[in-house]
């Protein structure tokens, strides 16, 4: 082949073979049905209030050094302090979010009791919880729990819920909401 006179030879050669194995390839992706789906999936909550919704849970109680907190729905599903006042809208979608991490963040890790074997509470900063949540509702039992320390990576707490076996991972930034919650002004 010399300079200017195009593509060399060979390539003419196949031109029609690889236009040939293209339109194959097109085909046999539509005939298919495309690439499969790419990590999209239906949201489910899986939570330890999965199967609540929000709107169930009527009282909340916060405690952290000493300090209570307590919250309750009124008539019109509005949050309430202890001295019935209506939380500010801000405070209140605070409160909200909290409840709502209860139902759909589901806990990273169940530790089983065999696991915890010759570690004490202080061991995951449950000697001395820093805070403390409880909620109830007139269809939901209530349910107690209180964070502990970060885990070694510092990315979730340690949650113990009462009346329950073990411990569980939960991400930080739920006992962040809760927090949150605790520290609302009065």
């Amino acid at each position: 082949m010399t300079a200017g006179q195009g593509s060399p030879r060979w390539l003419a050669l196949w031109r029609p073979a690889l236009a040939l194995l293209a339109v194959a390839y097109i085909v046999g992706l539509s005939l298919h049905g495309g690439r499969q789906a790419t990590g999209v999936a239906w949201f489910e909550a899986k939570g330890f209030l999965a199967e609540r919704e929000s709107i169930d849970i009527r009282e909340v109680v916060v405690s952290r050094q000493g300090t209570t907190r307590t919250f309750r729905r009124g008539e019109r599903d509005e949050w309430l302090d202890a001295a019935g006042h209506v939380l500010p809208a801000d405070a209140a979608a605070k409160l909200d979010f909290a409840v709502k991490l209860l139902r759909v963040t589901a806990p990273e890790r169940h530790i089983e009791p065999a696991e915890m074997a010759g570690t004490t509470p202080a061991d995951f900063g449950l000697d001395r919880p820093g805070l403390s949540v409880s909620v109830a509702g007139p269809a939901l039992p209530r349910f107690s729990f209180a964070f502990g320390g970060l885990n070694p990576l510092g990315l979730s707490r340690y949650l113990r819920i009462d009346g329950r076996e073990g411990l569980w991972l939960l991400p930080k930034h739920v006992s962040d909401a809760w927090s949150d919650v605790q520290d609302l002004k009065p």
